[in-house]
C-alpha cells in the first residue's frame, strides 16, 4: 500500500490531503512542518508528499533543503497545493510533479493522488498490473490472488502484506517495517502479529512446491521473486 507523506499539520490543505489520500485508498503520516518532514526523509522513505505551501515562502531555506532532499536518490514525487493567488511566486520553485489550488475538493485532490501513484509506481507494478511468482499471480486490479490457477482465499490483511511483499521483492525489512507500511502507524499492536500473519500467509500459499517467504534470523523477512522447491523455514 502506498504511504504518503503529508506536510502541513493542521492547515486546510494537509486536512484536505489526509481526506483524499482515505478516499485514494493510501495510508499517510503526517508532519507539521518542513523540518519534521525533512527528518521523516531520513527514515522510511514515502511513497509521495504532499506539501501544502499556502504559509511557506518560496524564499524558505527549509523549503529549498526538502526539495533537493526529495531528488536525492529514488526521487520523491511532490503534489504542491497552493492558494491561487500565491501561483507566480512559486514559478520558479520546483520541481512539483503535480498542483492542486485552494479552495480544495477532495474528489480533485484524490484524483490527482491516484494519478501520482499510478505513474511513480515501480515498473510492472501499476494499479492493473499482475504479479507472476512461481505459480503465484497476484492480480493488483481484482485483488485477488491465484495459485496453479486457483483461487487463494486471504484475509484483507493478509493480501495486503502478500502485495507489499511482491512489489518490494528481495529487500529485507524488519517486523517494525512491515508493522508501519502494511498496518499503518495509528495500529499500537506489538510485532508479535506480523509473525502472526506470515505464519498463516505461509500456510496458505506455501503448501506447494516453492517457498516464497525467507526469514532473515535476527533482522526480519523478505519475498523471494526467484524462489526455488523447498520447505518454508520456521518463523
Amino acid at each position: 500500500m502506498a504511504r504518503i507523506l503529508i506536510i502541513g499539520g493542521e492547515t486546510p490543505g494537509a486536512q484536505a490531503a489526509l481526506a483524499a489520500s482515505t478516499q485514494a485508498d493510501a495510508q499517510t503520516v503526517s508532519a507539521g512542518d518542513l523540518a519534521a518532514a525533512l527528518e521523516m526523509l531520513d527514515g522510511d522513505r514515502p511513497t509521495l508528499a504532499i506539501l501544502d505551501l499556502n504559509d511557506v515562502a518560496p524564499s524558505n531555506p527549509e523549503l529549498a533543503q526538502f526539495l533537493a532532499a526529495c531528488a536525492d536518490g529514488e526521487r520523491l514525487p511532490i503534489l504542491a497545493l497552493f492558494s491561487a493567488g500565491s501561483l507566480p511566486a512559486f514559478e520558479q520553485v520546483g520541481p512539483f510533479d503535480d498542483f492542486a489550488v485552494s479552495p480544495f475538493r477532495l474528489p480533485e485532490v484524490a484524483f490527482r493522488i491516484r494519478a501520482l501513484l499510478r505513474k511513480h509506481a515501480p515498473e510492472g507494478v501499476g494499479a492493473d498490473a499482475v504479479i507472476r511468482v512461481g505459480d503465484l499471480v497476484i492480480d493488483l486490479s481484482r485483488y485477488e490472488v491465484l495459485q496453479g490457477g486457483k483461487r487463494m482465499e486471504l484475509t484483507f490483511k493478509e493480501y495486503e502484506l502478500l502485495k507489499f511483499f511482491a512489489t518490494n521483492p528481495g529487500k529485507v525489512f524488519t517486523r517494525e517495517t512491515l508493522l508501519n507500511r502494511v498496518w499503518g502507524y495509528d495500529y499500537y499492536g506489538g510485532t508479535r502479529t506480523v509473525d502472526v500473519h506470515i505464519r498463516r500467509l505461509r500456510s496458505k500459499i506455501e503448501h506447494g512446491p516453492y517457498v516464497f517467504i525467507d526469514t532473515v534470523r535476527n533482522v526480519g523477512y523478505r519475498f523471494n521473486d526467484r524462489p526455488e522447491p523447498g520447505s518454508a523455514p520456521g518463523l
